[in-house]
């Protein structure tokens, strides 16, 4: 131990009872267990890797471009679905006005992609980005 190469006495405050023989013993338990987990995540990933697991994590910068890739594709996809269903409605109503169309919307209970209510503003980007 560290203490005894400076002959610094070493008391618990803790455990006032814990002896230089005890504080061994329980150091060599320690170390004991450290190499038996080790050995046994060493094995644990070697037999994981020679059952084919890719180990690591992925390319963080791939990653993200395939994320906002997705999300891109899903959210147009969400609009088409909104777009139809506007075009739909003013077809059928006759509705020009945004805050109109924006009502009638909120009226048949239809939410945004978020769960709110529509805005004209928001009718207005959609119609825009079509």
């Amino acid at each position: 131990m560290m203490l005894e190469q400076y002959k610094v006495p070493f008391i618990a405050a803790d455990n006032p009872e814990m002896t230089e023989l005890v504080c061994h013993i329980l150091v060599a338990i320690g170390s004991a267990e450290r190499k038996t987990i080790a050995t046994r995540v060493r094995d644990a990933l070697r037999q994981a890797k020679l059952r084919g697991v890719k180990l690591g994590g992925p390319n963080i910068a791939e990653a993200r471009l395939l994320a906002n890739k997705t999300r891109a594709e899903k959210a147009k996809g969400q609009n088409d679905k909104l777009r139809l269903v506007i075009q739909e409605t003013m077809e059928k109503t006759g509705l020009t006005k945004l805050a109109d169309i924006a009502q009638a919307l909120n009226l048949r209970g239809i939410k945004t992609n978020r769960g709110c209510t529509f805005t004209p503003t928001q009718i207005h980007r959609l119609l825009k980005n079509a």
